[in-house]
């Protein structure tokens, strides 16, 4: 009885830090995945002299040669959410995540990784309805 005890409790301790460990996981894989995004996007401005065309809702078709794989950035990101490129809105040139699963805590440590932790200023901002990563304001 003292056994099953024990692991109940060592199950109760493990399964949060176990989630915890999964969480950090995603969020630093989307921190790698931004970091190469952001690269390709730059390559192509160094490349052709200006930022690329705004992505209407997705990528612009002439960053197919310069993403790799070009594939993977139509599927969802790690935390959730699909990639946009765009160069409208308050912003010259920014990098988006709509409709990303996570909530704005699981946002705020990925700002925590890249900039500040505050969601509002920043090169990594959010809200609910998206997140973004500002190349230029």
């Amino acid at each position: 009885m003292v056994v099953v005890v024990l692991v109940g409790i060592l199950a109760a301790l493990a399964v949060p830090l176990y989630q915890r460990i999964g969480d950090r996981a995603k969020e630093t894989h989307f921190v790698n995945e931004l970091r190469v995004a952001t690269q390709s996007i730059e390559r192509y401005a160094m490349d052709k002299g200006e930022w690329p065309p705004d992505g209407s809702g997705g990528w612009p078709s002439e960053m197919r040669e310069f993403l790799p794989p070009p594939d993977r950035w139509n599927l969802p990101t790690p935390i959730g959410g699909q990639w946009r490129w765009s160069r409208a809105d308050q912003f010259e040139a920014s990098l988006r995540v709509i409709g990303a699963r996570q909530s704005l805590w699981h946002a705020s440590e990925v700002d925590r990784l890249l900039d500040d932790g505050d969601l509002t200023r920043g090169v990594f901002r959010g809200d609910d309805s998206q997140m973004v990563y500002v190349l230029q304001p």
